[in-house]
């Protein structure tokens, strides 16, 4: 059984390049990664915070952007 490796909220927000203070946002809101209580301490499986990332990805070949699809002149 492999076991999973998990992560701090301090070691996350430095992964997404964003303040703890955000994360924590995410995490209250629920559009941040899953994580679990772990001694009533906040971790985050490797495998989720990858998992949400990918989830982030824009298409670019299809995404129209805020126009909706009109050039801004």
């Amino acid at each position: 059984m492999k076991v999973d490796r998990f992560l701090s909220p301090a070691e996350v927000a430095e992964m997404l390049q964003v303040s703890m203070r955000t994360l924590d946002r995410y995490r209250r809101a629920g559009t941040g990664p899953d994580y679990c209580r772990i001694a009533n301490r906040v971790r985050y499986r490797q495998r989720d915070v990858t998992a949400w990332v990918r989830a982030q990805k824009v298409d670019t070949n299809t995404h129209q952007g805020l126009t909706g699809g009109r050039s801004e002149d």
